[in-house]
């Protein structure tokens, strides 16, 4: 059976619901409420390619944009809170590579 992929048109793409991550001060941060399948493979990719640590920092940066140099630049910043940062966005990345996939509540 061939599976038939189809390109978004630029609205459908824009049209991605977001949802508040962290506030750092009161500031919210969001992302995608779901990332698609093809954010996660690069996500992957740059685990396979540069390891664990520098997949993460990927993922940081490139989900949340602006909140990433926030968290940066955050003197304060506990490494529990970066590690739930961290998890939620991995509970995403999960998600879009098995979308079928009940994920546990309460993580």
């Amino acid at each position: 059976m061939v599976i038939q992929l189809k390109t978004k048109t630029p609205e459908e793409r824009a049209a991605v619901p977001r949802e508040v991550l962290f506030e750092l001060d009161g500031v919210p941060y969001e992302v995608d409420k779901e990332f698609n399948a093809s954010f996660a493979l690069a996500y992957v990719n740059e685990v396979a390619q540069r390891g664990v640590d520098a997949g993460h920092i990927w993922l940081l940066q490139h989900a949340l944009g602006e909140g990433y140099i926030a968290l940066r630049a955050f003197p304060d910043l506990e490494a529990a809170d970066l590690a739930g940062i961290v998890n939620n966005l991995l509970e995403k990345i999960n998600a879009a590579m098995d979308p079928g996939k009940k994920l546990p509540s309460g993580l």
